[in-house]
């Protein structure tokens, strides 16, 4: 399941492998939640995840 706490499990990984948080993960102006990171080779990577919808069936 995905979720703010996958996000901030991935990007606890990223930052013990040597990456620099840019951006902490934490909620989004839209509704998501997410952060960005550089990592040790300067390559940089924005995770998140949408907010759940309020008028459509949960699908996995």
């Amino acid at each position: 399941m995905s979720g703010p706490a996958t996000v901030d499990g991935f990007v606890g990984a990223a930052v013990d492998a040597g990456a620099t948080i840019l951006n902490s993960a934490g909620a989004l102006p839209w509704g998501g939640y997410g952060g960005t990171f550089a990592d040790p080779d300067g390559y940089l990577w924005s995770l998140g995840c949408s907010a759940p919808g309020t008028d459509q069936p949960y699908a996995e």
